[in-house]
């Protein structure tokens, strides 16, 4: 049996994972306690020197536990401990020799298995069974079949093969011995998937011919299932998971099989699953299945009960969308979301409609306008489009001024945009070129009063600005990007008064946030930009630190790309 000596084990797991810190404690070890007697720590220790390269080391040591001296062969019937039989089989791997390898495990497996009391040549007389170690080594043969799978699919990788049914048996084998184990349910579910692949994109080659009904049964809801099962094993983060379950979904919900087994799922695991992948549900929220888009709006829908602070602003987002279908299904959630947290919503979308108006302020709009509205007339000759996009400006000065800055734009260019206005309307009328022509030598006048007057722009009061931001005080709303499940929220406090304008071509701001912690929090407040594709490139940029921190050599040398919140207000500003 292994010896386990939890102070040491936990002292030594602590430590960095090199290979020379291992090894100088593991001899200071060996003085009170032999290799044999410390089984577990030694095998990790192999393994840690195959993972980093040291393969002479790792066999040095493998052979060592072994008992045996120099050993070029793999015998499972040296009497040998199975867990370091299964060492030298992963380490017999690493050196290429992949046939001989996956061929020895196959045979170590079945003896194991057999030794065990599984499969039809089961013995219950065997030495593990009489001495009570089945339970331990029951974990060790779902390993077993877990790397017979890994090593099947490397051989092949051929997902159209008959590799792919011997490695989801392998995987099935090793999630029924060890049914709480993630790694199992993950290979399980991800080989399913891959199978699901291969076939949708042999149907689109063939002329997108249907995917055969067993393909449904057989490989996509399993994979569903599995998915599920190993997000609720998951040690930590599992967003790569989720992601694939989301894909899936997406792409074949509108199947009822499928449907009910998201519906299973979804009742089956936390609902703080879904918190990574917000962005994700809230591009769905219109899906044209109507399995999708019932689940998703029920899912936003739970969100918003458990954690409204994490949903608020993406849905105040989206329900700004032009898009009428995004739009309402936004609105119907955010009334459902009214009943339980009515200020909270109130206050997002306070906060979010001022912070557009600081992030692009009238002028700014109207310079993007006449910029625009030159290139359509004079590049494109596209007056009608021309004038589509200056009546909108129009219009939303027609709705009138709520700030002095405002008040002021209105004050000094109002007049000659209200004659460039009507020069244009007499132009759609009449028909007369002359009319369009005085309507762009006004245009173009208040074109080059506006550059002028931007380039001194440098600091932004809020008593001019957004009154309403400067008079928010002791908020419910969380500082943008600081609420995490199972925190204490950190609250908006006030808005510093000033924001400084920097710049550059599009003249983002620079802020501070007082949150209820007592911080002050900065931020960058985007105008002229769709800040979903930054918030896409932070949920990437979050799974590629996923992937350093499990690599022993990144995680040594603490490689991490930096990320930060996205938040976005609008559809062309954010924080």
């Amino acid at each position: 049996m292994l010896c386990k000596p939890p102070s040491f084990l936990l002292s030594l797991r602590g430590c960095q994972r090199d290979v020379e810190v291992w090894q100088r404690i593991l001899k200071v070890r060996a003085l009170v306690m032999t290799p044999r007697e410390n089984l577990d720590m030694w095998i990790k220790f192999a393994n840690l020197c195959r993972k980093s390269g040291r393969m002479g080391l790792a066999e040095k040591t493998i052979n060592s536990l072994l008992g045996d001296g120099d050993r070029d062969e793999f015998d499972q019937d040296s009497g040998g401990p199975p867990h370091v039989l299964y060492a030298q089989l992963k380490y017999l791997w690493a050196k290429g020799e992949h046939e001989d390898t996956l061929a020895y495990l196959v045979e170590f497996t079945r003896k194991l298995a057999e030794d065990l009391g599984y499969g039809p040549g089961a013995s219950q007389k065997s030495d593990y069974i009489q001495t009570g170690q089945v339970p331990g080594l029951t974990k060790l043969l779902a390993r077993c079949y877990y790397k017979r799978g890994e090593w099947v699919m490397a051989l092949s990788d051929d997902w159209g093969s008959s590799a792919p049914a011997e490695a989801l048996v392998a995987y099935g084998q090793a999630t029924e011995l060890d049914p709480t184990w993630y790694k199992a349910w993950h290979a399980w579910a991800l080989a399913n998937s891959e199978v699901v692949s291969h076939y949708t994109k042999a149907s689109r080659d063939n002329e997108n011919e249907a995917l055969p009904l067993r393909i449904f049964t057989d490989y996509l809801v399993p994979s569903v299932r599995g998915f599920f099962k190993s997000i609720a094993l998951s040690p930590g983060k599992s967003i790569q998971d989720t992601l694939r379950l989301l894909t899936l979904w997406f792409n074949y919900g509108h199947q009822a099989d499928v449907s009910q087994a998201m519906q299973e799922g979804i009742n089956n695991v936390s609902i703080d699953t879904w918190l990574e992948v917000i962005p994700q549900l809230i591009a769905r929220i219109h899906a044209p299945a109507t399995n999708v888009r019932r689940l998703v709006q029920q899912i936003l829908a739970e969100i918003g009960r458990a954690h409204p602070q994490a949903i608020i602003y993406s849905l105040t987002v989206a329900s700004a969308y032009p898009s009428a279908p995004r739009k309402r299904a936004a609105l119907q959630i955010l009334d459902r979301m009214r009943e339980h947290s009515a200020l909270l919503v109130d206050q997002a979308e306070m906060v979010g409609q001022e912070l557009k108006r600081v992030a692009v302020l009238w002028p700014e709009q109207w310079h993007e306008a006449l910029e625009e509205g030159s290139r359509l007339h004079y590049a494109e000759n596209r007056i009608d489009a021309m004038f589509a996009v200056l009546e909108e400006k129009h219009q939303m000065m027609d709705q009138g001024a709520e700030t002095m800055r405002e008040v002021h734009f209105t004050q000094t260019y109002g007049r000659d945009l209200a004659d460039a206005r009507d020069y244009g309307r007499r132009f759609r009328v009449m028909g007369a070129r002359t009319d369009l022509q005085q309507a762009w030598d006004i245009y173009y006048e208040i074109f080059k009063r506006i550059s002028k007057s931007l380039t001194g722009m440098q600091i932004l009061e809020l008593f001019d600005s957004s009154p309403k931001l400067l008079d928010a005080r002791d908020l419910e709303l969380a500082v943008p990007g600081t609420y995490q499940s199972g925190k204490p929220i950190i609250r908006i406090v006030r808005f510093v008064s000033e924001f400084e304008v920097i710049s550059s071509k599009q003249r983002p701001r620079k802020f501070d946030i007082r949150g209820s912690d007592g911080k002050a929090y900065k931020f960058l407040l985007k105008g002229h930009e769709d800040l979903r594709q930054d918030e896409r490139v932070m949920q990437l940029l979050g799974l590629v630190n996923t992937l350093l921190a499990k690599d022993p050599e990144t995680f040594k040398r603490h490689l991490t790309a930096q990320t930060y919140p996205a938040i976005p207000l609008s559809p062309n500003s954010g924080l």
